[in-house]
C-alpha cells in the first residue's frame, strides 16, 4: 500500500492536534471510521477535515470572528466526528453520532477525557446532525454550513460516481456490473436534474453555480457515468482491496 489507508493523513493530524484535538478524540474517531464502509472511510474524512477549514477562512473572511480558532476547531471536530457511526447504522449515522457528542456534557469525566469545551458540545453536535445531503430542512448556523458544505467536498462527477460506486461494492456487496449501475442510476438521483442534494444545498456551495450545473446535466447521462467508472475502475478496485485487507 502506498500510505497508511486506515489512518487519517499525516498533514490533517497536523491540523486535528493544532487546534488542540485530544488524541484520545482522535482515537474514538479513528476506531469507528475503520469499521465504516469504503465510501466513508479515512480519505474522505481526510477530505472533509481540510474542507472545513478552508470554508472557515471563506466564511467569516471578513470577521474578526474567524480569528478565534474556536471556529476552526468546532467545524475541525464536527468533520472529525461526523461519520463515525456509519458502521453502526448508515440511515441514522447523523442522529447516533450527534447524540454521542451530546452525551458527553453529562460527565466531566468525559469532557476531560475527549478535551471537549462544555459551550463547544452542543454546536458541534448539531453540526453532525445537519451535515447530511438529505437533510432537508434549515440548518441552524454558519458553522452547520461549513460542515455540510465540506462533506459536499467538491462537486464534480468522477469523485462523485467513485464514492457511490464504492460504496455498492463494499456496502451493498455488489458485483462490478452492478455497483457500476448502481453509482449512474444513484447519481442521477443524488444529482441529476431534480436530484435531492440540491433541495437544501449549503449556501457555501452555491457559490461554485458553475459546478452545479455542470454536474447536474453529466448526472444525467448515464453512457458518460458507465465511461467515466469503466476508465477509472481499475483504480478503484485496487483501492476497494485496500481497504478491504485494512480491516482484516
Amino acid at each position: 500500500m502506498s500510505k497508511a489507508i486506515n489512518n487519517f493523513d499525516e498533514g490533517v493530524l497536523e491540523i486535528l492536534k493544532g487546534l488542540g484535538i485530544s488524541d484520545n478524540l482522535i482515537h474514538f474517531a479513528r476506531t469507528n471510521i475503520e469499521r465504516n464502509d469504503v465510501a466513508h472511510y479515512f480519505d474522505h474524512v481526510d477530505v472533509v477535515i481540510r474542507q472545513s477549514q478552508f470554508l472557515a477562512a471563506i466564511a467569516f473572511a471578513e470577521s474578526d470572528k474567524y480569528k478565534d480558532p474556536s471556529v476552526k476547531r468546532i467545524v475541525a471536530i464536527a468533520a472529525l466526528m461526523h461519520d463515525t457511526a456509519c458502521w453502526v447504522n448508515r440511515d441514522d449515522h447523523h442522529k447516533i453520532a450527534a447524540e454521542w457528542m451530546m452525551d458527553n456534557l453529562d460527565s466531566e469525566e468525559s469532557l476531560k477525557f475527549y478535551g471537549l469545551i462544555p459551550a463547544e458540545v452542543p454546536i458541534i453536535a448539531t453540526c453532525i446532525l445537519e451535515h447530511r445531503a438529505s437533510w432537508d430542512k434549515d440548518r441552524s448556523s454558519i458553522y452547520s454550513e461549513i460542515v455540510a458544505a465540506a462533506d459536499r467536498g467538491k462537486l464534480e462527477i468522477t469523485e462523485c460516481l467513485r464514492r457511490s460506486y464504492l460504496y455498492g461494492r463494499f456496502a451493498k456487496g455488489l458485483n462490478i456490473k452492478a455497483a457500476t449501475t448502481h453509482a449512474c442510476d444513484h447519481i442521477v438521483d443524488k444529482y441529476g436534474e431534480n436530484g435531492y442534494v440540491y433541495n437544501k444545498l449549503p449556501k457555501l456551495c452555491l457559490m461554485a453555480t458553475e459546478d452545479i450545473n455542470l454536474l447536474r446535466t453529466q448526472a444525467m447521462d448515464k453512457k458518460l457515468g458507465n465511461s467515466i467508472i469503466t476508465d477509472h475502475r481499475e483504480g478503484w478496485e485496487k483501492y476497494y482491496q485496500e481497504v478491504k485487507y485494512a480491516r482484516e
